[in-house]
């Protein structure tokens, strides 16, 4: 109905309250039907939730403050029924109704995949990149800013625990990695990067040892901790945060998540920002778009730097509101088509499934906060980096298996590790 809508009267037209009322039903459903499921259940809410934010932060009047700006009416509503219609794509196009229940056993490492030389070269990696990749703020209270590689590393924990092969040792090792990285990232006011390493290490490692029901109280404590987060920001190592005026301001904006409704700003300002080109300046702006999918390309040239010129925010952007500009209500479709694709894979991820499958599922749920409120890039870029991680390690391993004088080495490193530990 609401597709037919649109069709007939255009994405112009405000036909709140049907509009948001389907988004929030919608994404209700899709959590219930997946509560058995704990990957397809992050994404159901996560999706809920940051819908729930927007739609608070826009409709019940309780919060004034930059975000909440209405930048034109046409814009306001134009934003909205481009939600609408990505969420009609998800709920419909998405299989819910097959959800299988979670897993019982842990799928994704195998002790007969086990690689030392593998883990070694990543931690060659990792720890580098926790030193260089992430920039701590030189004035107290600002957030830090972590480097496009920082995020990225996700993925080579992916590999890492993938390769672990179930080695005490490299586990301990592991999750102190994930936890000094996720650690920088929450000290200095992130939260999305920081979430992303912990749901890897979870899903891999903890993921068949949980019920879903201490899961959905985690769950709660952790959007909850979010909301506090976003609250305090840089401030939690200064001591000046007080606990009564957090509780007071998170209460008084119905703990709705600021990251969520200030990149749906950032969203409009996209909207806004297209009736300020010509149909040859948006084009440009598309080929520099699918360029960096692949290589870098001018930042000036990214959607977010384009719309700044008309409109002060502070970054990010939901999902389907690039395509959007680029391409116009056929964006949003295979914004949704593409959502849909892979969230159909996760559904399909059995224990028989391709250890790429498994890696490939983990990054997509594990980064479900990132590809909705900030870029699609981990649907584009993110998984093209994967499936070369993923294939590159795969061929190193194989060539491996082979030498047995190298697996011999690294049999009696594992020994001599396992009996330290």
């Amino acid at each position: 109905m609401l597709i037919l809508l649109y069709s007939v009267l255009g994405l112009k037209t405000d036909i709140t309250p049907i509009s948001y009322t389907f988004v929030l039903v919608a994404n209700i459903y899709m959590v219930i039907c997946s509560r058995r499921n704990f990957l397809l259940f992050l994404v159901a809410f996560i999706l809920f939730f940051s819908n729930y934010s927007i739609i608070y932060a826009n409709f019940a009047g309780t919060i004034h403050d930059v975000f909440t700006t209405i930048l034109s009416e046409s814009t306001f509503a134009i934003s909205l029924n481009v939600l609408v219609l990505l969420n009609i794509f998800i709920f419909f196009f998405v299989r819910w109704d097959c959800v299988p229940d979670g897993f019982t056993k842990n799928v994704f490492v195998d002790p007969e995949r086990k690689d030392t030389i593998i883990i070694y070269f990543l931690y060659f990696l990792l720890i580098p990149i926790f030193f260089l990749g992430f920039t701590v703020p030189e004035v107290e209270g600002q957030r830090g800013t972590s480097s496009p590689i920082y995020e990225y590393s996700a993925i080579l924990f992916i590999l890492f625990f993938f390769y672990y092969g179930e080695q005490t040792w490299h586990k301990r090792f592991g999750l102190l990695l994930v936890g000094i990285f996720s650690l920088q990232s929450f000290i200095y006011g992130g939260r999305i990067e920081a979430i992303q390493f912990i749901l890897v290490a979870y899903v891999m490692l903890y993921m068949h040892k949980i019920s879903m029901f201490k899961v959905m109280i985690g769950m709660g404590i952790m959007f909850f901790l979010m909301s506090v987060i976003g609250y305090v920001r840089g401030e939690l190592l200064s001591g000046n945060a007080d606990i009564g005026a957090i509780f007071s301001s998170l209460a008084s904006t119905g703990f709705a998540l600021d990251t969520a409704y200030s990149a749906y700003y950032t969203s409009e300002s996209f909207v806004y920002s297209m009736d300020k080109y010509s149909f040859q300046e948006i084009l440009i702006f598309f080929v520099e778009f699918i360029k960096s999918i692949i290589i870098s390309s001018d930042p000036n040239m990214h959607l977010t730097a384009i719309s700044s010129n008309h409109v002060m925010h502070y970054g990010g952007g939901l999902l389907p509101f690039y395509f959007y500009f680029y391409l116009g209500v056929i964006g949003v479709v295979l914004a949704g088509l593409l959502a849909a694709f892979y969230l159909n894979k996760v559904i399909k991820l059995e224990e028989s499934s391709s250890g790429y499958l498994k890696c490939l599922s983990i990054w997509v749920v594990c980064t479900a906060f990132r590809w909705y409120l900030y870029t699609p890039m981990p649907l584009l870029r993110g998984v093209i980096f994967l499936t070369i991680a993923y294939y590159s390690f795969a061929y190193l391993h194989y060539q491996l298996d082979r030498l047995p004088l190298i697996r011999n080495l690294q049999n009696e490193s594992d020994n001599s590790l396992e009996s330290a530990s």
